[in-house]
């Protein structure tokens, strides 16, 4: 099991779902809360950092086993939190959450250069499952075990080459004494990822799962028969710069709400590669392929084609049960 750095803790939580409601407080689970999420999980991890440097000087070998692979220097852990104040803001809907976990079981290839951002951070409005039970340590010696959902991922680059993923869960899937800080966001692992890595049984699998996901995340969203894209200032809950007074651009406030578009419907009576004819409508899955750009078309970009319904028109839906698990 990769090591990861110890974890933050958060307080009490409201829920909402609109991006048009009352002006959010910090701790709020909204797109309008994004940036109070924000400040405070920076905040919580200069404090970490803080007492990462402190302890470092005085006992190296302790902080060097917690790191692990991660390879990080043992001073300046402030790098994370600078990085993370100036990410870009995702609220990323359900269903769109989803189908990027369910993308993420068969990604090809960690590709950086196709994240949809280099330093990130995006909420689900509903949580993923957790990626596998795990062991804790809480304040006083005592340990827990458990799989909190995952709420949200952020990504960064990491000192020396790669990137930095960490998925975050909330306060209230903790028990009590979980973390030294306080903020509303908790780590539960931070995984780094080479350059050169292949998803494949080099990297551990809370790595590959990360990765995975991250890789699925950013080409949906990129994708736009797949997904729909809109920035809201988070103090109106409206794009930026159309209010009736205008006010100063501020885009540390600016959040990205991304949604899944409507499935597509291919009507047909017959299956072309069998041609059997069908009887009923039913899903098909998406899948990746590699699309040719750049001169002479000699580059290749991962895509994914989004999934589609099919069958006759009018014909019953075909139903199948869903189960979302994270790639192994």
């Amino acid at each position: 099991m990769a090591p990861t750095t110890p974890p933050r803790h958060g307080g009490a939580w409201a829920s909402g779902s609109s991006a048009d409601m009352a002006a959010p407080e910090s701790w709020t689970w909204t797109p309008r809360g994004v940036p109070g999420l924000r400040r405070r999980f920076v905040r919580d991890s200069r404090r970490l950092d803080e007492r990462l440097e402190q302890l470092a000087a005085t006992h190296p070998g302790v902080v060097a086993e917690a790191m692990g692979d991660k390879a990080l220097p043992l001073a300046g852990f402030g790098w994370s939190a600078e990085r993370l104040g100036n990410a870009a803001l995702f609220w990323v809907s359900g269903e769109m959450a989803a189908l990027a976990l369910d993308a993420a079981l068969d990604v090809p290839e960690w590709s950086p250069g196709q994240l949809i951002t280099p330093t990130g951070l995006a909420c689900f409005a509903t949580p993923l499952p957790g990626p596998a039970p795990r062991t804790f340590d809480l304040l006083g010696g005592r340990t827990w075990q458990g799989n909190p959902p995952v709420w949200a991922i952020a990504w960064l680059p990491a000192p020396g080459g790669g990137t930095m993923i960490q998925l975050l869960g909330r306060l209230g899937d903790y028990p009590p004494g979980f973390a030294a800080v306080d903020g509303p966001l908790v780590e539960i692992l931070s995984i780094l990822i080479r350059p050169e890595s292949d998803l494949d049984a080099s990297l551990s699998p809370e790595a590959r799962m990360s990765a995975s996901l991250l890789m699925a995340m950013s080409v949906l969203m990129d994708t736009p028969t797949v997904a729909e894209r809109r920035t809201i200032d988070s103090r109106t809950g409206k794009a930026p710069g159309t209010e009736h007074r205008p006010r100063t651009q501020h885009p540390d406030r600016h959040v990205t709400l991304v949604d899944l578009r409507p499935v597509r419907t291919v009507v047909t009576d017959h299956d072309e590669g069998t041609g059997h004819k069908l009887t009923v409508r039913f899903m098909v899955r998406g899948h990746w392929t590699h699309q040719a750009h750049g001169p002479k078309r000699g580059l290749r970009k991962l895509i994914f084609i989004a999934p589609y319904l099919k069958g006759p028109a009018g014909a019953s839906l075909q139903a199948s049960e869903k189960v979302m698990v994270w790639r192994r």
